[in-house]
């Protein structure tokens, strides 16, 4: 059974990705591409929204590439295929599928993207595993969180010191808006 999306996902809820878009996107296409993301590639990209990563991830990877979206919600689906331009369609394929339920992939993928999802799940590690597990010998996973309640800066700034977080997380307890923050300590366990 999917965890519930906790936000608005309708014409509402995609103004709002539209504004993380805004605020991200040209950081997170520069980490992707320093980090290995390049032509040929298959990528699978979890939690799409309106598509707008889909897009940069497609520019980069080419028509010699491949990029499988999924998001949970059939609304962001949509949105992204409309949003998609026809140069792009035959590169992107967009699929209405749960992060949890990935072993259903009957192929592996060379980079996984996943950009604010898993701070709304009440299971990340189980999530976290099930990426891991759709990866390719020495694939690379890509995971972008956020620290929702606390605003600091590494390297540490005067401004906002680094807050002690805890790294423990009880599994099914709630979803953990600092996920971000404890990302390493909780991907160990599953590799």
């Amino acid at each position: 059974m999917p965890d519930d999306y906790c936000f608005t996902v309708g014409e509402q809820g995609q103004s709002g990705l539209a504004l993380l878009d805004a605020c991200f996107n040209d950081y997170t296409e520069y980490f992707l591409k320093k980090h290995g993301l390049k032509p040929g590639m298959h990528v699978i990209d979890i939690g799409c929204g309106l598509g707008c990563m889909t897009q940069i991830i497609a520019k980069i990877v080419g028509k010699s590439g491949k990029v499988i979206a999924i998001d949970s919600n059939a609304n962001q689906i949509n949105a992204a295929i409309k949003n998609t331009p026809s140069s792009l369609k035959e590169i992107i394929e967009y699929q209405m599928h749960d992060i949890n339920a990935l072993d259903q992939f009957k192929h592996t993928f060379d980079y996984a993207y996943c950009r604010f999802v898993l701070h709304h799940l009440t299971q990340p590690r189980r999530a976290l595993k099930a990426i891991v597990n759709v990866l390719k010998p020495n694939g690379l996973y890509v995971g972008i969180e956020g620290v929702m309640n606390y605003a600091y800066s590494y390297p540490e700034h005067p401004a906002w010191k680094t807050p002690n977080f805890s790294i423990h997380i009880k599994e099914g307890e709630g979803r953990n808006p600092n996920i971000g923050k404890i990302l390493p300590h909780i991907m160990e366990p599953v590799g």
